[in-house]
């Protein structure tokens, strides 16, 4: 049977941070760990909490295959995977932080909070306010 060990450090395939992720893209994530006796339990976490326990073994490998559609809440979320057995105190831990790019016509889209328009407090009689404050104030 053999000694008892903690799993190897996870590691995670499919993203690495820095990639950009489009709204609507399927992202596939994919945790895998090595070694450890008893074969490692592996669980991703969303920012904090649990979303997905199931896993596969192949040998003294264990891997958690996370797949789903990439809305903007995934943006700067963290995903983390964890590998325990019962002789971790504590798991071994993989993390990676998302970022996604919205719709360009989205992001670009003009602003509608009025600071543009001819309103009395746009910004142009916010520069008005300024230079007619400095000059009454020499």
């Amino acid at each position: 049977m053999g000694a008892e060990d903690p799993p190897g450090i996870p590691e995670i395939e499919g993203y690495q941070e820095g990639d950009i992720v489009q709204v609507g893209d399927t992202l596939t994530l994919a945790c895998i760990t090595r070694g450890g006796n008893p074969q490692a339990e592996l669980i991703w976490y969303r920012d904090n909490v649990q979303v997905d326990m199931s896993y596969t073994t192949s040998g003294r490998e264990v891997t958690n295959i996370r797949t789903f559609t990439v809305d903007k809440t995934d943006n700067n979320a963290m995903y983390r995977c964890e590998a325990s057995n019962s002789v971790t105190y504590h798991p071994r831990i993989a993390t990676v932080k998302l970022s996604v790019q919205y719709d360009k016509a989205k992001r670009n889209a003009p602003r509608s909070d009025g600071l543009r328009k001819n309103r009395g407090h746009g910004i142009d009689s916010i520069e008005k306010a300024k230079k007619t404050f400095a000059t009454d104030c020499v």
